[in-house]
């Protein structure tokens, strides 16, 4: 049975984490079937940033895909970031569905020394917390 979620689109807080990390470095979200780099509504191209973040409390990471639109700049794998305007997305096609995660922006940390300003988000289910179940994505 599919779950029942009234709440399509959730912000999260940014204050949440200790640490964000960049760990796969940003690239195109392809349709796997065309192999053509997927769009938003505007027709602008959506990147993929894999970060790490680390929970408030020091005791747990978590690794989510975030999405966006447009090519994230100065962003390499290993430097800290900042995730702006997060949210996770429940999604629904055909027996499938999960959630993903959207940012409007992901920029790189100005300097080591000044806080983590990124966004809280809870995994749900499987695939290995990384914020989706079994089946992909929309």
């Amino acid at each position: 049975m599919p779950i029942q979620m009234p709440i399509r689109s959730l912000p999260l807080d940014a204050s949440r984490f200790k640490t964000v990390m960049c760990v796969v470095a940003p690239h195109p979200r392809v349709n796997r079937d065309t192999g053509e780099i997927r769009t938003d509504r505007e027709g602008r191209p959506l990147y993929v940033v894999s970060v790490s973040v680390q929970h408030e409390d020091g005791q747990g990471a978590s690794v989510l895909d975030v999405i966006l639109a447009g090519e994230p700049q100065g962003i390499t794998e290993g430097s800290r970031v900042i995730v702006t305007g997060l949210t996770a997305n429940y999604w629904q096609m055909g027996d499938r569905e999960g959630i993903n995660f959207r940012a409007s922006s992901v920029t790189p940390e100005s300097s080591p020394a000044s806080p983590a300003v990124s966004a809280s988000a809870s995994s749900s289910g499987s695939a290995g917390g990384r914020g989706k179940t079994q089946g992909g994505d929309a």
